[in-house]
């Protein structure tokens, strides 16, 4: 029978290379956030005539990349932490680390979560500026 719920050490590797890649794709994704607001600055300008809708949508927008911005930020350092208990439970040779294995299933989802969040959010922003030129 094979061990579903053991950290050996090829296990931890692959969620360690796993790790890593989310954080590569999620600093990619957080570094495009300065400039998806420098372009709503440069056509949302104090003498553009905009209705009410556009406005509630500007603000809308510049919140939504704020958060979104912090939720990479936060998870970003979740998976720091994760990453050092992985290289902990390397050194130590911990062969059942359970809480290292739930992490890494959670950690799943919510990167899994903020990706979704930010495509959805990346693509009604490009809509959006798209009405207002």
């Amino acid at each position: 029978m094979k061990a579903c719920f053991k950290t050996d050490g090829p296990r931890v590797k692959m969620y360690m290379n796993e790790n890593a890649g989310w954080q590569e794709t999620l600093n990619v994704q957080a570094n495009e956030i300065p400039k998806l607001e420098k372009m709503l600055g440069e056509i949302i300008t104090p003498f553009s005539i905009m209705n009410e809708d556009e406005i509630g949508s500007d603000i809308h927008f510049r919140q939504q990349l704020i958060l979104q911005q912090q939720a990479m930020q936060q998870l970003n350092i979740d998976l720091e932490a994760q990453q050092k208990r992985l290289e902990y439970d390397n050194l130590q040779q911990a062969v059942y680390d359970i809480h290292s294995l739930c992490s890494q299933d959670i950690l799943r989802e919510r990167i899994k979560e903020v990706e979704k969040s930010y495509v959805e959010l990346k693509c009604d922003f490009m809509k959006f500026l798209s009405t207002v030129l």
